[in-house]
């Protein structure tokens, strides 16, 4: 197929850009084993865990999207339009998968009651698709086609915001199973949440920069069409701080408990 170079610079960059976040991710991931030579074993040993299950789902979303970058991003007509379109699903497979292991490789660690929860795995999987498109939107403000894509942009933009309610209601539905929780590590980790040393993470940087933020700057932009992009690009960044809050304040949360029992 041959590609536009509109779609050349959204699609191929957006596709070289997730397949940076990925590789990212694997160096996080290595960094966590400690030496990288335990890498390897998770890709030859007999048993699946969660942890096997995610390496597998990044290596292959890092292929995915390797491969994606290459279809999109240049001018070439060596690529079939069928291979292209079975990759983007495969892609999103791996993706989702990606998503999903995070929430619950930390679901099963049954020692910190406060991720023990079914909602874990929803929240990460929505704040994560709420991230990636607030990442695409960005990248094509910054690539200068949001213009040339504007409709499509913007059903995009709108299903962010939905993704984004959403993802707020998962994240109290979190809580109240945490503080309705038998355990009272579980409670004293969403207490932590909202009014003990993990609030101003949580409060400051998921609900406030990640959920209320994001929305009322997409509610003023109904009513004011100016600067646009950069309105755009703004919010894209909060869903980003947002993002990283999140993470940072669900796992502080879950450990603080056990820090100071040390």
């Amino acid at each position: 197929m041959l590609v536009p170079q509109s779609y050349r610079l959204l699609l191929g960059g957006g596709f070289g850009i997730a397949l940076a976040c990925l590789f990212i991710g694997s160096l996080a991931l290595l960094t966590d084993l400690g030496r990288p030579v335990l890498a390897t074993m998770l890709f030859v040993s007999h048993r699946l865990t969660l942890l096997n299950f995610g390496t597998y789902a990044l290596a292959a979303g890092t292929l995915m999207a390797l491969l994606l970058a290459c279809a999109w991003g240049v001018s070439s007509a060596l690529w079939r339009f069928r291979l292209v379109r079975a990759l983007g699903v495969a892609g999103i497979v791996c993706g989702l998968s990606i998503a999903l292991y995070t929430g619950l490789l930390l679901g099963s660690l049954a020692a910190v009651p406060l991720w023990s929860s079914i909602w874990l795995p929803v929240l990460f999987v929505l704040s994560s698709l709420s991230c990636g498109l607030a990442l695409l939107v960005i990248h094509a403000c910054m690539a200068e086609v949001f213009d040339v894509f504007a409709t499509t942009l913007h059903r995009l933009l709108v299903s962010d915001a939905v993704v984004i309610m959403f993802e707020a209601l998962a994240a109290a539905a979190l809580l109240a199973s945490a503080f309705l929780s038998e355990y009272d590590v579980a409670r004293q980790g969403a207490k932590s949440l909202v009014g003990g040393p993990d609030a101003a993470v949580f409060i400051g940087g998921f609900v406030l920069c990640g959920v209320v933020v994001p929305l009322a700057l997409d509610a003023g932009g109904m009513l004011v069409q100016g600067n646009r992009q950069a309105r755009i690009v703004v919010t894209g960044a909060f869903v980003l701080v947002g993002g990283f809050a999140l993470r940072y304040s669900l796992v502080m949360a879950g450990a603080h408990p056990f820090l100071g029992a040390l």
